[in-house]
């Protein structure tokens, strides 16, 4: 069993999901850590959000069910910006282990995000100058890679540029500009590292190991010809990103909820706002329920807008069928499957890029699709109608 440790659901997801295009059994988990005799869980230990004592804790109770004998190799998914508690889970997951390095790659070249020179550019663009500067948790003021793993930490940060430097003791972060430097350090790497990093890293090291995909994952096409989509964004970075604009431009109907109810001390949502949804469910087969556009810092927590969307979300499920539920932003996809009382998924189909579609151990409707915030929805989802 390959063990992918992850800080939000979904990071976890999207590496169940790239395995899964790999042709490995995928599942995922929130609650547990599983015996699984072949294939891959990707475990989400719910510490992006949570304080460093906390993020600690949560890694020592993980190790504690896990028999690392049964384990080849582990992967450490990392958010590709580094927002979260990097350095302290690789330093715990190092300790556990009793490895001595790390290879950190969260680089994602296929996405236009790369290392240069120990800076963190994204299309182009210094990290720092771009959205994930206003990030409400985790602002991203500096692009220096020193600057973002921190300065302090129990084992040394090493940039380095050359597989020669694998021998070096700490957390060792190369630079990466092209896809072809991620699979040269995913041949090089030996299991007596943690490897640690991003989706592109993590297909990469798949390939390497030797999985190889199965045709028949790529398939996307619906059981049900017409299934009902309901999209719900959580992510200031996928708003910020033209997330509406896009769903003007396929025809998905923007279900915008105002800061003034988010920010009131009614949980309950206005009737007539789920009734529009429903509505618009039931001439269309989809919908888009979101927030508001503007900074939702300025009104209340990220947790507490996760927690009015999923509100909503169950009003809609309450009054009519939902086939798939599309979700972006790892703290909304949580809240919702903990509002669900959802635990445990197994991965059914995913896209090109490894978004997955996850069955709960209940395998009642409706199928779930989360992904990280950042990243656009693929069209292969969509339905023509």
């Amino acid at each position: 069993m390959i063990l992918v440790i992850a800080d939000d659901f979904s990071g976890a997801a999207e590496m169940a999901g790239m395995a899964f295009r790999q042709g490995m059994r995928a599942r995922v988990s929130t609650r547990r850590a599983h015996r699984m005799r072949e294939g891959l869980l990707a475990m989400d230990t719910r510490t992006r959000m949570a304080s460093s004592s906390r993020a600690c804790q949560a890694i020592h109770a993980l190790f504690q069910g896990i028999d690392l004998d049964c384990v080849p190799w582990i992967f450490k998914k990392v958010d590709s910006v580094l927002r979260g508690h990097v350095r302290l889970e690789i330093e715990s997951i190092l300790s556990l282990t009793g490895l001595q390095r790390a290879l950190l790659i969260p680089a994602n070249p296929s996405k236009g995000r790369v290392i240069v020179d120990g800076y963190y550019h994204i299309q182009g663009e210094p990290l720092h100058e771009t959205f994930f500067a206003r990030d409400p948790h985790y602002p991203r003021q500096s692009s220096s890679m020193m600057d973002l793993m921190g300065r302090e930490g129990s084992y040394p940060v090493h940039l380095i540029e050359e597989p020669k430097h694998l021998n070096k003791e700490g957390i060792l972060i190369p630079s990466i500009e092209h896809m072809s430097q991620v699979v040269n350090w995913a041949n090089q790497v030996a299991d007596s590292c943690l490897m640690a990093g991003g989706v592109d890293f993590f297909e990469a090291l798949l390939k390497a190991k030797g999985s190889k995909p199965e045709s028949c994952s790529a398939n996307l096409s619906p059981t049900n010809d017409l299934p009902n989509q309901l999209f719900v964004c959580g992510s200031p970075g996928a708003l910020a990103a033209g997330r509406l604009n896009w769903c003007h431009q396929n025809g998905i109907p923007v279900h915008e909820c105002s800061s003034t109810w988010l920010a009131s001390s009614d949980m309950a949502p206005p009737r007539t706002w789920v009734e529009d949804a429903i509505g618009h469910l039931q001439k269309t087969g989809q919908c888009l329920v979101t927030t508001s556009a503007e900074p939702l810092n300025h009104v209340m927590n990220g947790k507490t807008a996760a927690s009015r969307l999923v509100q909503i979300v169950r009003h809609i499920m309450a009054g009519i069928q939902v086939d798939q539920v599309f979700v972006e932003g790892g703290e909304t996809a949580l809240e919702l499957a903990d509002a669900m009382g959802w635990h445990d998924f197994r991965v059914t189909r995913a896209s090109s890029e490894g978004i997955p579609e996850l069955e709960h151990h209940s395998n009642h409707l409706p199928t779930f699709i989360p992904k990280p915030g950042s990243y656009p929805w693929s069209d292969e989802w969509l339905v023509e109608r």
